[in-house]
């Protein structure tokens, strides 16, 4: 049964990719899968469909065209879109965290693109332009992070799961630990960060062990005056 739940995934995103080839034709020049799906670790009732694309354009037609592919999708698994147009992301101007990563994990064959149009470039990222804005998606995740926490007790724990995940990639990133996912990330600091205020926490854990939720949150509030302390021996967000 669980299975065929991931199998779900696999088919789902085949689906969506063919209707997307098929409506925007020549228009889309780079298709590639990421995340989860792309590094065969679906957790299922957790895990979306990432991906990362490229147009010739983002005009109202193409815009149009994905809307509609999405809409098509009936499966209730979210699919999640990084969209550029060819001379935004050419620029490399307009590009977040997240795509640098995944420009890195295709540039080491991590994830493989199932269109990739010779116009479309990747290259390697500048790390100063890298720790900049790793800095910034930090600090806008652990505003994040404490906005979800005051809304205690209706706060959502996935929301908060991933924020501080994402806080932890960071933070290692500046030790020169490159991470994807969510077990590789926990894993490694665990191994780096041994006096964080809580165990390996896994998406399977929110979903599953509901009763831990209140010894869980004690962790996450912990987590802030950890982090102040590790600020002042050493792990620096500038």
């Amino acid at each position: 049964m669980e299975e065929s739940k991931i199998e779900k995934y696999f088919s789902t995103e085949e689906s969506f990719f063919n209707d997307l080839k098929k409506s925007l034709g020549d228009d889309l020049l780079f298709y590639c899968v990421t995340g989860s799906l792309a590094r065969k670790e679906v957790i299922p009732e957790w895990s979306d469909i990432d991906t990362l694309i490229v147009c010739s354009d983002l005009d109202l037609k193409t815009l149009t065209n994905i809307k509609e592919a999405i809409d098509r999708n009936n499966s209730n698994i979210k699919i999640g879109i990084t969209l550029y147009s060819l001379k935004e992301f050419n620029s490399y101007n307009s590009q977040d965290p997240k795509t640098y990563n995944v420009i890195r994990n295709i540039l080491s064959n991590r994830y493989l693109p199932k269109i990739h149009n010779n116009r479309v470039i990747l290259k390697k990222i500048d790390n100063k332009i890298s720790n900049n804005l790793n800095r910034v998606e930090f600090l806008k995740d652990l505003h994040s992070f404490k906005r979800e926490l005051i809304k205690y007790p209706d706060y959502s724990e996935r929301n908060i799961y991933r924020f501080l995940t994402y806080m932890l990639r960071v933070l290692l990133f500046y030790k020169n630990i490159y991470c994807d996912g969510y077990i590789e990330t926990w894993n490694e600091a665990g191994k780096v960060f041994t006096d964080l205020p809580f165990q390996k926490i896994l998406p399977e854990d929110i979903l599953h062990l509901v009763n831990d939720r209140q010894d869980r949150f004690l962790g996450y509030v912990n987590f802030l005056e950890w982090l102040n302390n590790e600020k002042r021996s050493g792990v620096h967000i500038n």
